[in-house]
């Protein structure tokens, strides 16, 4: 772990170590609220673990990804070195940690996690224990799932796909989402319900991260802006400044009006951006890309919402490409967690801007502490937006469950077998015809019951039409022959 030579940065002064470090029994170091010493301390299902050790701490936050966690100890901190390997530590497999932080006589943040590994090394006579873990979004990944959703917004959605587990391992927070619209039609295919969520949160740029006690989506901050200071909490800081083209137009098909629709981005309406350093690198990009490139856009759905879902998507990515700025930075303040806000300050109090957190890992090894983070303006769009992330599916089986097309356009709605179990269904959808055309063409549709084959749109598994139609053992023609003479 890094020492720092000079007083400035210097992550915990011999001074401070020689005054506060001894001002007692452990309790009553834990408790001065005059100590800028940080200390970890650690429980497991309410009992205090490893108590009397030494050991090393590891915590990574990821906005959009599974925190993890590492903590190295020697291993007869918790076994016997003379009985089995492992004899008592592997009880802990499995079991709900949480780690505190704290400084000035309080906690200030503890980060809740489950042990999901454990790793003893044995080399050269020494035997050290890593104990590993993850935030308990872990447990979204219990399987690979199919089902579908119709007409519901973004936060229903993921309040039932977390319907069916523990709330005493994880609160769900939803606040100020980035889509407030409802999604006519999405897919979960062969995704377990992390993989999913994540995938939508991608898809429809939401920050979506674990905070130490809660899963949040949207965009909701600390209760506090955190000050950082140079000379005093923060150890140093980079300022990372780029160009990206600015300007696009976005195309895509109507299927219910037969029309192309086409968005602008000059037309999008952002939040304001006040960051002096952002506003620079957009002024700059505007000066280096003058062309206005139009992109066919097919990733909107096949219901009357397809404009609406073009506007958003215009506006998510228009946000996405001013996002110029990227801020590294290391720090002694232990209450900084993802998706907080930290006002900097430099060594001359002046102001550096506020930003959002969106990564930090923090480190202690018992007698020092500090975090590595990186963050951006706050922007509504997060940097890992992609609205080319739909869910991709291959052509399969469905049968028909519908047939009769309000707006006469010979759709059907079908059901394939991973629908079933929930009783769900595609919207409508359109079929392949040998010819088609206002007033004319062939019009054979499927009755309900049959079974038809189910392409996808460049494999998006929101966009199905049907190809053609099946025979199965339990319906057959009724015209086969041995010789194939009967033509019906």
């Amino acid at each position: 772990m890094e020492t720092y030579n000079s007083d400035y940065g210097r992550l915990n002064h011999p001074d401070d170590l020689a005054k506060y470090a001894s001002v007692g029994t452990f309790k009553d170091f834990l408790a001065d609220k005059s100590s800028p010493l940080v200390y970890c301390t650690l429980t497991v299902e309410g009992k205090s673990f490893l108590e009397k050790s030494h050991f090393d701490l590891t915590l990574d936050q990821k906005t959009n990804e599974h925190d993890t966690f590492t903590i190295a100890t020697r291993a007869d901190s918790l076994d016997n070195q003379e009985a089995y390997i492992m004899e008592n530590s592997k009880s802990y497999l499995g079991k709900t940690i949480h780690i505190h932080l704290h400084r000035f006589g309080e906690i200030k943040q503890t980060f809740t996690g489950i042990i999901t590994h454990l790793n003893l090394l044995k080399k050269n006579g020494y035997s050290q224990l890593y104990i590993t873990g993850h935030a308990p979004t872990i447990m979204l990944e219990q399987g690979l799932e199919c089902q579908s959703f119709e007409n519901k917004t973004l936060e229903q959605i993921i309040q039932e796909i977390t319907a069916e587990y523990p709330k005493d391992n994880f609160n769900l927070i939803t606040k100020n989402g980035n889509t407030q619209h409802v999604i006519p039609y999405t897919v979960q295919y062969n995704q377990t319900d992390y993989q999913f969520l994540k995938q939508l949160a991608i898809r429809y740029g939401e920050y979506l991260y674990y905070d130490g006690q809660s899963l949040v989506l949207g965009n909701k901050v600390g209760p506090k802006i955190i000050v950082l200071e140079e000379n005093i909490d923060l150890i140093h800081v980079s300022f990372e400044l780029s160009v990206k083209p600015q300007q696009f137009t976005y195309t895509t098909y109507y299927t219910e009006s037969g029309d192309n629709l086409q968005r602008d981005s000059a037309f999008a309406q952002l939040q304001s951006k006040f960051n002096p350093y952002q506003l620079a690198a957009l002024k700059a990009s505007k000066d280096v890309f003058h062309k206005k490139p139009n992109k066919l856009y097919n990733q909107t759905g096949i219901s009357s919402k397809t404009d609406q879902e073009l506007q958003d998507a215009v506006r998510k990515q228009k946000e996405l490409r001013e996002s110029l700025m990227v801020v590294k930075g290391k720090s002694k303040d232990p209450q900084l967690k993802q998706g907080d806000l930290t006002k900097l300050i430099d060594i001359n109090d002046k102001p550096m801007e506020t930003y959002r957190i969106i990564e930090i890992k923090h480190f202690h090894d018992g007698n020092q502490y500090y975090n590595e983070f990186v963050a951006i303006p706050d922007l509504w769009t997060p940097p890992y937006f992609d609205d080319s992330a739909y869910p991709n599916c291959e052509e399969q089986t469905a049968r028909v469950v519908d047939n009769n097309d309000p707006m006469g356009m010979g759709r059907v709605r079908v059901q394939f077998p991973w629908q079933e179990r929930k009783n769900q269904k595609t919207p409508w959808i359109r079929l392949i015809q040998p010819h088609s055309g206002a007033g004319k063409g062939f019009h054979f549709i499927p009755e309900i019951g049959e079974e038809v084959l189910v392409g996808f749109e460049s494999g998006n598994a929101e966009k199905p039409f049907v190809l053609g139609t099946h025979y199965n053992g339990a319906a057959t023609s009724g015209y086969h022959t041995s010789g194939n003479d009967v033509k019906a």
